[in-house]
């Protein structure tokens, strides 16, 4: 049995790939399942029960699984783009074929769901209609104020900007040729435009200051001072620190009103807090490494991308079953602790097909070794 689900969950190069990396994934992908979880099955407990306020802290938190996924891009794109320079044409190409097929096939359910109820979904007429179609299927909402179909192809637009942008900083600035210290002064530019623009405008996307702190943290892995004083001891307390972060978090974004996981305060916490998880986990062989190659846990994060699209969907159905089928219930706080496990099941074998049928035959195909980074398949 565990080898046919490691024939299925990992690829025939997996011993080239970085199994700590995907196990990052897969805990970033759990979090952000808590999100949706949370908005829709938590109106079946009280608002002041404790199983609300677990739910409301994953809700909270569960932002954060993003920041982890921009963190991990900007390391191993980085790493990419930094090493071994290629044609800016052919890097867009091989991002786009690796970001496309999974989302296409997704956007391509969306679009027949659509025919159910598309009043729900489409701005009125039919050229806004397909202006808005348009956009979705290019990636555009999430970095202009457009409400996405998919609700997480938001950060999508974040990372397709970023593989736009990223070689342009290393070619144009020959970063290759540069010191590691004068690259990150010049990585410095682009985190001050960010800052800048989100003082002046609510809409900037600050958030996409965590692809700086795998950025960073790539620089700090291949420094020798800083591998030097990577100790056991430090990863405990990088432990402790990812932990204490949750916390933090809510303290820091739970003010006037609703929490906002946007706030510069939750955003210097997650900075801070990625770059070190980052760090240790690709740069130190201890026990961190460790928890993060477990088998189960890689696998998910093996299945994250197809996982990250489909979840949302797979739970808004299921959400939509047991509306009709229990509406209201006494037994709120059983039936939410009950679908926990159901819900996350469900999408993880919707997750499972689209991953088999889709992501790992048309995206993840064997490339030739020289082009394998690090072990990771990017």
């Amino acid at each position: 049995m565990y080898k046919r689900l490691q024939s299925l969950y990992e690829l025939p190069q997996e011993r080239q790939r970085a199994p700590a990396v995907e196990g990052l994934r897969g805990i970033a992908v759990a979090l952000v399942f808590g999100v949706h979880f949370h908005a829709l099955f938590s109106h079946y407990v009280a608002p002041g029960s404790l199983t609300f306020h677990l739910s409301a802290l994953a809700w909270n938190i569960g932002h954060s699984g993003v920041d982890i996924f921009f963190a991990l891009s900007g390391a191993l794109i980085y790493e990419v783009v930094l090493r071994r320079q290629q044609p800016y044409g052919q890097f867009l190409r091989r991002r786009a074929q690796r970001i496309y097929p999974c989302f296409l096939a997704v956007f391509a359910l969306y679009l027949a769901l659509l025919f159910v109820d598309p009043a729900s979904h489409l701005p009125p007429g039919r050229i806004r209609a397909g202006l808005f179609l348009v956009a979705n299927a290019l990636l555009i909402p999430g970095i202009v104020p457009i409400e996405p179909l998919i609700s997480v192809a938001w950060s999508l637009s974040y990372e397709f900007a970023f593989y736009i942008l990223l070689p342009l900083l290393v070619y144009k600035l020959a970063f290759r040729q540069r010191s590691a210290r004068s690259r990150i002064l010049w990585m410095c530019v682009p985190a001050l435009v960010l800052i800048t623009a989100a003082l002046i405008h609510p809409m900037a996307h600050k958030r996409m200051l965590m692809f700086l702190a795998g950025m960073w943290a790539y620089e700090a892995r291949n420094s020798n001072w800083f591998r030097s004083r990577m100790t056991r001891r430090g990863e405990l307390g990088v432990a402790l620190l990812f932990v204490i972060s949750f916390p933090a978090i809510v303290a820091c974004s739970a003010t006037g009103g609703l929490p906002d996981i946007w706030s510069w305060s939750a955003l210097g916490v997650l900075f801070v807090t990625d770059f070190w998880v980052v760090l240790y986990v690709t740069g130190f062989d201890g026990r961190l490494k460790s928890f993060c190659s477990f088998a189960g846990l890689r696998w998910l994060g093996n299945i994250s991308y197809s996982f990250y699209l489909l979840h949302g969907l797979t739970l808004k159905v299921l959400a939509t079953v047991l509306a009709v089928v229990v509406p209201s219930t006494p037994y709120g706080t059983v039936l939410f602790w009950a679908i926990l496990p159901v819900g996350f099941g469900a999408a993880f074998v919707a997750s499972t097909v689209l991953y088999a049928t889709v992501e790992k035959p048309l995206s993840l195909q064997r490339r030739p070794a020289a082009a394998v980074v690090r072990g990771a398949v990017v």
